[in-house]
């Protein structure tokens, strides 16, 4: 019994590589998605606690960031704010 060429071995090994490939962006794909829903999530909960602070609308909101980001006095207490907080992963 004779066994495979080298032809066929090399078309074999280039059909695996193919596969592999194929199977690596299926999982780089799913990884994405699974990125994009952590951060939509994310968004929500934070969305979520803005609108019990009263910052119910967008222009709300883009006008207290306006306020930290040009009062220097704001800006230090919400980097002061921040630096106290731990910021884990998940809750």
């Amino acid at each position: 019994m004779a066994g495979k060429s080298v032809e066929q071995r090399m078309s074999d090994t280039e059909t695996r590589i193919r596969q592999l490939e194929a199977q690596k962006r299926l999982l780089a794909q799913q990884l994405k998605q699974q990125a994009r829903k952590e951060r939509t999530r994310r968004l929500i909960q934070i969305g979520a606690i803005m609108d019990r602070l009263g910052m119910d609308t967008p222009a709300k909101a883009q006008a207290f960031q306006d306020q930290v980001q040009e009062t220097a006095e704001l800006k230090v207490w919400f980097a002061q704010l921040m630096a106290t907080v731990d910021t884990p992963n998940e809750q």
